[in-house]
């Protein structure tokens, strides 16, 4: 049995309304002795008792699950395994890049003042990897360079208010120009790692953004976390280019390109860059 209005483009949309309705329809029933009757009301009630009963045994349970906790430590220190509420959203990446949009703005804390430069190469075949500084040049050209800092990233609105205590650590990534506004932070109002800063993003595909400073580094003002942030790099420091661009060796690069070991044995670049 359908509880959907065949003629609905929803099949969720339940309109239960209609049937209340529907069962409430005066039927046409045939007469009955006053024995039938006192039966079937004796019946009816039974049913309705029965019924009551599993309601009132159906809300017991209920009750019963809210109060178990499944989310509890046996999850939550599973490797690979994170916990909460409906619409958490999680990261592949251990360590995840800072992304930014048009409609919000953010607020993040740099964490330390050591930068991590990093030469990437792209390919369609191979995606954002780090440069190997061999054949991927001679066969993709020069890398660009991405200068990566892991930061502190705040849960806020749109503006750029502090909503809660919850923290991210994650890395941003800039080229030349941004990097350069950073330096330029740093030298003007002193050191940068004790400031939040508001990120404004003119465009997401290419990731244009600019900074503003935003008063002093509200996570340093917490000892929890501190020790979050702590205790989080101390676990995963070596994770901090994933989302950047992952690690491959010449040979991978290569079967990524789409030559078979024995190819790559035979490989010319000659013949990839022949002379003009």
């Amino acid at each position: 049995m359908s509880f959907v209005d065949k003629n609905s483009d929803d099949i969720f949309d339940v309109d239960f309304s209609e049937l209340d309705e529907k069962g409430s329809e005066e039927k046409d029933i045939p007469v009955q002795s006053q024995d039938s009757k006192s039966k079937k009301q004796s019946q009816e009630k039974q049913g309705n008792q029965e019924e009551n009963a599993i309601q009132e045994s159906n809300n017991a349970d209920v009750s019963e699950i809210e109060e178990l906790d499944i989310l509890d430590d046996s999850l939550k220190d599973l490797p690979g395994v994170s916990t909460g509420k409906i619409g958490v959203k999680v990261s592949r990446f251990l360590v995840e890049r800072c992304r930014f949009t048009t409609s919000k703005k953010e607020r993040l804390s740099i964490i330390k003042d050591d930068v991590i430069p990093v030469k990437l190469h792209y390919d369609e075949d191979t995606g954002s990897f780090i440069c190997f500084e061999g054949k991927c040049c001679e066969m993709l050209g020069f890398p660009r360079v991405k200068y990566v800092y892991p930061v502190v990233f705040y849960d806020t609105d749109t503006k750029g208010k502090i909503q809660s205590k919850d923290i991210q650590v994650k890395v941003l990534s800039v080229g030349n120009e941004q990097n350069e506004d950073l330096i330029t932070i740093n030298e003007v109002q002193g050191d940068i790692t004790g400031f939040d800063l508001l990120v404004s993003c003119k465009d997401e595909q290419y990731q244009k953004i600019s900074f503003t400073v935003a008063g002093k580094a509200a996570w340093r003002t917490r000892p929890e976390m501190v020790q979050f942030v702590k205790n989080f790099l101390t676990r995963n420091k070596k994770h901090l280019l994933t989302a950047v661009g992952k690690k491959l060796n010449e040979s991978e690069f290569l079967k990524l390109m789409g030559y078979s070991e024995s190819e790559q044995e035979n490989l010319d670049f000659d013949d990839v860059f022949p002379d003009d």
